[in-house]
């Protein structure tokens, strides 16, 4: 029997917090520690947060899904899959607060399909928390 950390759950939420000058996350369920959000993902994270305008903010709450959520803040459109655990690309479509960030590209790392059995096409992003 092959056991899979991916869940099927419609919603996921994680708490990305500064650690050694980046974003990083963990979740125990999926055996991930200090997963560093890079190129361009950490960009995201500093605006979503508010870190690009205060930078005490140091923990970011956001719940993501495929689906849309009502009242996102972000959605981001699938660009690339740059093949196997190599991740993808994805670009915004929407990031309250921070227009000039339209058809801003950056990548997700294989970590996400821990999440999605593959890559989802869209998706929808709502802070729930900053501090």
């Amino acid at each position: 029997m092959v056991v899979t950390q991916q869940t099927k759950n419609s919603l996921h939420t994680l708490t990305a917090y500064r650690y050694n000058g980046l974003w990083v996350f963990d979740d125990e369920d999926r055996q991930l520690v200090k997963e560093p959000f890079v190129a361009g993902a950490d960009i995201m994270f500093d605006v979503m947060s508010g870190y690009d305008k205060d930078d005490t903010i140091s923990e970011c709450t956001v719940v993501f899904s495929e689906n849309p959520i009502p009242k996102y803040n972000a959605h981001v459109v699938h660009v690339e899959d740059l093949g196997e655990e190599m991740g993808d690309t994805y670009v915004v479509e929407k990031l309250d607060g921070c227009d000039e960030l339209y058809g801003f590209e950056f990548w997700l790392c294989p970590a996400l399909l821990k999440f999605f059995p593959s890559a989802p096409r869209e998706v929808y992003v709502l802070k729930t928390k900053s501090k």
